[in-house]
Formats: C-alpha cells, sequence, structure tokens
C-alpha cells in the first residue's frame, strides 16, 4: 500500500455494513393467519386505528395525543410514523404493519416485495420488516399514471421489542408522470374514514 493509498482511507474510511443475521421472505405461520383474522374488524382494531387518526390530526395541530404519531414530509415523500405503545402490543403492532399492505393492495397496487431483515448493529439486534409496493401501471406512454406513488411500509424492532411503524409513500414530480393523487386520500382510503375535509400535511 503507498503513502497516498494509506492516507485515503484514513481520510476516507470504508463504510462498515451491519451484519446481516436473517433476510428472508416474510412468511406468516397459520397460527398468525388465525389471530390476525380474529383482530380483523374487531373492537380493539377499530379503538388502534381511531387513536392513530387522532393521534395524525393533534399532529397536524401540534398537540399531543394518546399514541406518539410522527408527520414525514418533503417535496418527494410523505408520510407517517408511529411510536410502538404498550397498549397495542407487540403482536396487534405487527397487524397494523400487514393491515396498511392489505389496505393498500385494494387500491391498484401490487407488492415488489416483502421481506424481514435482521441486522447487528453497534449495540443491538435490529429486526426490520419491510413491505414495498408499487402501482400497477397498464400504459408505459407518458405522462404515466403514478397514483400515491410508490409505497414502503416498515416495522422496525430493536432487540426484539417494537420500537415504530413507518408509511411512506415516494413520487416523480418529472414530465413523464402524472401529478400524484394526495397522501390524504390515501390516507383515507387506509383509515376506511370518510372525512368531510382531511387536514393537510403539507
Amino acid at each position: 500500500m503507498t503513502f497516498f493509498d494509506d492516507l485515503y482511507q484514513k481520510l476516507f474510511p470504508a463504510k462498515k455494513q451491519s451484519p446481516k443475521l436473517v433476510h428472508e421472505v416474510i412468511n406468516r405461520s397459520d397460527q398468525y393467519l388465525i389471530d390476525y383474522a380474529a383482530w380483523f374488524g374487531s373492537d380493539r382494531m377499530r379503538a388502534q386505528l381511531q387513536a392513530i387518526i387522532s393521534g395524525y390530526e393533534a399532529k397536524l395541530l401540534k398537540n399531543t395525543s394518546f399514541y406518539d404519531v410522527h408527520l414525514l414530509h418533503s417535496s418527494y415523500a410523505n408520510g407517517f410514523a408511529l411510536s410502538y405503545h404498550q397498549d397495542i402490543g407487540k403482536k396487534d403492532f405487527q397487524f397494523l404493519f400487514d393491515y396498511f399492505s392489505e389496505r393498500i393492495q385494494g387500491l391498484p397496487y401490487k407488492i415488489a416485495n416483502s421481506d424481514v431483515m435482521i441486522s447487528e448493529k453497534a449495540d443491538f439486534i435490529e429486526t426490520k420488516e419491510k413491505h414495498y409496493l408499487k402501482p400497477k401501471i397498464n400504459a408505459v406512454e407518458p405522462p404515466i399514471d403514478q397514483q400515491f406513488g410508490n409505497i414502503l411500509i416498515e416495522h422496525i424492532l430493536v432487540d426484539d421489542k417494537p420500537s415504530y411503524l413507518k408509511l411512506v409513500a415516494s413520487i416523480y414530480s418529472d414530465s413523464l408522470y402524472q401529478k400524484p393523487l394526495t397522501f390524504e386520500d390515501l390516507f383515507k382510503h387506509i383509515f376506511r374514514i370518510l372525512f368531510s375535509k382531511v387536514p393537510s400535511i403539507t
């Protein structure tokens, strides 16, 4: 190794990749699906969804709420994150993650990828479940209908303890694509709520 090679490595050290302990496609057990079916449509599920809606609206008004909801907004991406609350419970938190994906698949959307990755960080083990969904595009001639954009849903656990859920819709702004539908309409659809007027995240 030359002097300049050594100097370059000291100035610009290579980023260390977190060791991947597990990286595989999400596969739910039969018992999980039975439990999910029992949760789906239950009073518990409806109460959890309503609390998320209340947290979302409270954050827009810069107020506090029972659930800690965070708004995500930029020129190319909109979404929200939900911090884990013990009243939800670990299993129901995972149910919410799958429910969000299920709702979006009720739109002209398809699953592009669903996987789980377990990585070793500096002082903890991170488990990241991910659903990545893309719009079903029929016409390839521009302007292309991008719907709400590409949608990423993540379920993060730290040392096997739930940390947060995140849902982000990323859009294209160039002339090849039509103007995207609003995130407020996506939020409405996910939560099956008919708002007379949905507060804007922007």
